[in-house]
């Protein structure tokens, strides 16, 4: 959830604002109002919360009720949900981006970074207030963990703790946003500076062009920046090694590096990130490949290298480009009309489509996601059911399907998650493995998540094929309107 949270914080910076529709292009309150408005809700949770888990953590103490922690998990998940709704209200009606903007100019990124500035402050802060609650939870397990035989890790100092689990669960989506802001902002600033007219329609097209190229090439080099962004180091010689390439060679995929995730054990979860072949990661994190057997962890890396071998990240942005494409379209069509028709119902609609937006494209980010989620998994099931076999197209295999799905079980025991708790970007836990068990049996090549994912392509091309025509049918209406008018 944190990551959706965090995107959902960098559109409010983006929403249509009330000063801003009804003052023009001046914020409609100053900045100092601004940001007290935008600050002080924000230090209120934190301390609401603290109380909260301040009793959350003597009921502990006291009875050892797991139900004290459970309900201390759900406050800070919640917490963040509320911290960032505020800061969405801070955005829309007190038009605090714009007073930013105001103040500090055209400097690139300074506004966005000083604009998310509270409310990640307050994510970071709620980590901190959280963490005695997860303290008490490993130190409970640590002693059954030695009488198991299982590996014991150094418990961390509060300050690392937390700032190990913001890198990995906010920094990560903050950095190549940043990255990309940085990529655009950038090359506005050096066209004007190099003389180019930007308010003219070859300056946008150039501009356009520009920028498509910058953030193809931010999204190209992203990878290399996020290995230092987790805690990551190479996965040494030896069998797991070993094991592991063999799959990337039956999957037929190219990875640069396999590595560790260090988060102290943590985190059982596992990343692929990257487009290009010599600049693709896969990793691991340490408590996935100390925790899981050998044929499980063979199943999450065949997971991951199915992300990468089927392009679901490249596709992930074709399908939201096209989205937003459309949806722009849509919302430039009904302002024309609105002015046309209804002048008085300009601002109303503006900001109704502005939220219709937002949520249209966060759905069909979900939407697409989770399929391609579950495609990932058909792809383990089918690259172990491979495994050393000289068949061409054998069926699912029970022992594939059962790696995957004893991986996710794996995954839902150590992390703590109900399994038939929805995700907004994998779907549940339960799901995913009931799809596992529906395709045992079924032939390698042809499974029904594929053809899905297949129209799932099909469709954004369709959709994006469509909003070029009807741009380009709008531009030859306009022409031909003007020429009549004159």
């Amino acid at each position: 959830m944190s990551q959706f949270l965090v995107i959902v914080a960098f559109l409010c910076l983006s929403a249509p604002s009330l000063p801003g529709l009804f003052g023009g292009r001046e914020p409609g309150v100053g900045l100092g109002a601004a940001a007290m408005a935008a600050v002080l809700p924000q230090v209120a949770l934190v301390l609401v919360v603290w109380l909260a888990m301040s009793v959350c953590g003597r009921t502990m103490d006291r009875k050892g009720s797991l139900r004290a922690a459970f309900l201390g998990d759900r406050i800070a998940r919640w917490a963040r949900v509320a911290s960032t709704a505020l800061h969405g209200v801070s955005c829309v009606l007190l038009g605090w981006p714009a007073s930013v903007a105001s103040r500090v100019g055209e400097l690139v990124l300074v506004d966005e970074v000083i604009a998310l500035s509270p409310v990640v402050l307050a994510w970071l802060a709620l980590m901190w207030v959280h963490e005695p609650i997860e303290r008490r939870l490993r130190e409970a397990v640590l002693m059954r963990r030695l009488d198991e035989g299982r590996p014991i890790y150094p418990i961390l100092s509060r300050g690392a703790t937390v700032w190990s689990h913001f890198r990995s669960t906010i920094l990560v989506v903050l950095v190549p946003i940043f990255m990309v802001i940085s990529a655009t902002e950038g090359i506005e600033v050096a066209l004007v500076r190099f003389g180019h007219d930007l308010s003219t329609e070859d300056g946008q097209a150039l501009l356009g062009v520009v920028q498509l190229v910058g953030v193809a090439c931010v999204f190209l080099v992203a990878p290399l920046v996020l290995r230092f962004v987790w805690d990551a180091v190479p996965i040494g010689e030896g069998e797991l090694r070993s094991a592991l390439v063999k799959v990337a060679e039956e999957a037929r995929v190219g990875v640069r590096r396999l590595l560790v995730w260090r988060t102290g054990g943590t985190m059982i979860n596992g990343a692929a990130v990257g487009i290009l072949p010599g600049l693709r990661f896969v990793l691991l994190t340490d408590g996935l490949l100390d925790n899981l057997t050998l044929d499980q962890v063979r199943a999450v890396a065949a997971h991951e290298f199915g992300h990468l071998r089927r392009r679901h990240l490249p596709w992930l942005g074709a399908c939201m480009i096209a989205c937003v494409f459309s949806l722009s379209i849509a919302l430039t069509w009904l302002d024309r009309w609105t002015r046309a028709l209804a002048p008085s119902f300009q601002t109303m609609s503006e900001m109704a489509g502005g939220g219709l937006a937002i949520v249209l494209g966060l759905w069909v980010f979900g939407f697409v996601s989770r399929r391609f989620e579950w495609q990932a998994d058909a792809f383990a099931a089918q690259t172990l059911s491979r495994s050393g076999l000289s068949v061409e197209s054998p069926a699912i295999s029970p022992e594939a399907a059962g790696a995957m799905i004893g991986a996710l079980d794996a995954v839902a025991d150590l992390n703590g998650i109900p399994r038939r708790r929805r995700s907004w970007r994998h779907g549940s836990i339960h799901t995913r493995q009931m799809r596992l068990r529906a395709v045992v049996g079924m032939p390698v090549k042809g499974l029904p998540i594929d053809r899905a994912c297949l129209w799932v392509r099909v469709g954004s091309l369709v959709l994006l094929g469509l909003s070029v025509a009807a741009v380009a049918l709008d531009h030859v209406a306009l022409r031909w309107f003007s020429e009549l008018v004159r």
